[in-house]
């Protein structure tokens, strides 16, 4: 999986778990896709940035090996800024 993939695939994963309103939307019960994106783009960011801090300073291994590697996930908060 490249990072541009996983940067969509988390961010998909996290739309259905945000705040979709905006502002009067609450009262008007209309959803808002840039909300949705605004919110899921940050806690992917906090997810990912977490996983990066945890494989460069403890070395952990998660699993497969693009996981464990720091660059992927460097590319990968990249690619979510990107969207």
């Amino acid at each position: 999986m490249t990072p541009e993939e996983k940067a969509k695939e988390l961010l998909e994963k996290f739309n259905p778990h945000v705040n979709p309103y905006c502002g009067s939307g609450m009262l008007s019960n209309t959803f808002d896709d840039d909300a949705i994106k605004y919110q899921s783009k940050h806690c992917v960011l906090i997810c990912v940035e977490y996983i990066l801090c945890e494989v460069s300073e403890n070395n952990v291994k998660i699993g497969r090996n693009h996981l464990n590697n720091k660059d992927f996930w460097t590319e990968v908060i990249k690619e979510i800024e990107k969207l």
